[in-house]
């Protein structure tokens, strides 16, 4: 890439300089002094738009949340469309991306509800980090063979998507990526990755990027050995998994609002549970922890509500920020002397626990994981 079009396209980001010079049209839409940079759409009533030939770079958030923008229509001179440049564009139906284009930022598309196909032109080799996150209304997409990346939770929500085919160009993958496109099916041209009951999986690197399914119960193939960031958000009809031995880490939110998850078996392979893993699993009674264990994310089991029982082990050395918070349900806790760090606040809002039993010494240490009113109640009833 030469100098003068790296330059144009890193001129999606919007200066106050830039607003400040600027010309606006007649339709309340502000344009760079020469023209080439769409800096803001500065009205709210715009239904369709033109936007003027010769312009090179459509700027971050430049259309964010034009509710009443039905139809875009953007001049093969466009190169680059900014992130966010059309979230939230609730009314937006149809856009027609030009050849020309050969960037598209984050959150490009983001909430775009009733946007229904929309075909990634030919020069693009990246389809960034949530680009259409949302689009619930998307029931067709073309990946042309020139995209190599496909970034984090890009189709979420997608709803609507029926089929969608990833090409042998792709070599990357972004966690989330299909969660909650419960009708969608996957072909996979590329080798590297699998589409398996509902499961995407990046068979080279092991990690099983995201489920897209129904299911109650749901059974990981023991060739995954990372369950991915985000794989089973909001997964609401997940009753059981099970974790083959082959597992050694669960990413950050990996089944976070599983509300209807009662049983999980965590291998004594698994070394790591990320942030937020277990977050708002309010179905999950007990846990168990396995010794291989050394670390609890922030807020893995924050809003557990139904969790009763959890065994810590002593391999663990460190407790999260907020690791059981509001888990309304925990009568007692055991830490042991092999925890040196427990997060601030890791057992707030928790008013059912009577008792915690904490390594000798540790008292003032640890005080600030717990609200004050229900520290004082432990303490004076000398269930510290």
């Amino acid at each position: 890439m030469n100098n003068s079009l790296h330059k144009e396209l890193v001129l999606t980001r919007v200066t106050e300089q830039n607003l400040t010079s600027g010309i606006e049209d007649e339709y309340g839409v502000l344009y760079s002094e020469d023209g080439e940079i769409l800096l803001k759409c500065k009205s709210r009533k715009l239904e369709t738009y033109s936007i003027k030939f010769g312009t090179k770079v459509i700027c971050n958030n430049a259309f964010h949340s034009c509710s009443l923008l039905k139809q875009v229509i953007i001049p093969d001179s466009v190169i680059s469309v900014g992130d966010c440049a059309f979230a939230f564009c609730h009314s937006l139906h149809s856009i027609n991306l030009p050849n020309s284009v050969i960037s598209i930022g984050d959150c490009a598309f983001v909430g775009c509800q009733s946007l229904h196909k929309i075909t990634i032109p030919h020069a693009v080799t990246s389809i960034r980090f949530k680009s259409f996150l949302g689009c619930e209304s998307l029931q067709q997409i073309i990946i042309p063979n020139s995209v190599t990346n496909i970034g984090n939770e890009t189709f979420c929500r997608c709803r609507s998507l029926r089929q969608i085919i990833i090409p042998k160009s792709v070599t990357s993958i972004g966690n989330g990526v299909f969660t909650e496109c419960v009708n969608l099916e996957v072909i996979c041209d590329s080798k590297q990755f699998v589409f398996v009951n509902s499961m995407l999986i990046d068979k080279q690197k092991g990690i099983l990027l995201s489920y897209n399914g129904n299911k109650s119960d749901i059974v990981i193939p023991d060739f995954v050995t990372n369950i991915g960031d985000k794989a089973f958000d909001k997964c609401k009809s997940l009753q059981q998994i099970t974790i083959p031995n082959s597992v050694t880490n669960i990413g950050f939110g990996a089944f976070s609002e599983c509300s209807s998850l009662q049983q999980i078996n965590i291998p004594n392979t698994v070394t790591s549970i990320g942030n937020w893993a277990f977050y708002e699993c309010n179905s999950l009674p007990q846990i168990i922890i396995p010794n291989s264990v050394t670390s609890i994310g922030d807020a893995a089991f924050s809003g557990c509500k139904s969790l009763k029982q959890f065994i810590i082990p002593d391999s663990i050395t460190r407790i999260g920020n907020q690791t059981f918070e509001q888990c309304r349900s925990m009568r007692q806790i055991f830490i042991p002397d092999s925890v040196t760090s427990i997060g601030d606040w890791a057992f707030s809002d928790c008013p059912s626990l009577q008792q915690i039993i904490i390594p000798e010494g540790s008292t003032e240490k640890f005080k600030k994981m717990f609200d004050e009113e229900l520290w004082d109640k432990l303490y004076e009833s000398e269930s510290l």
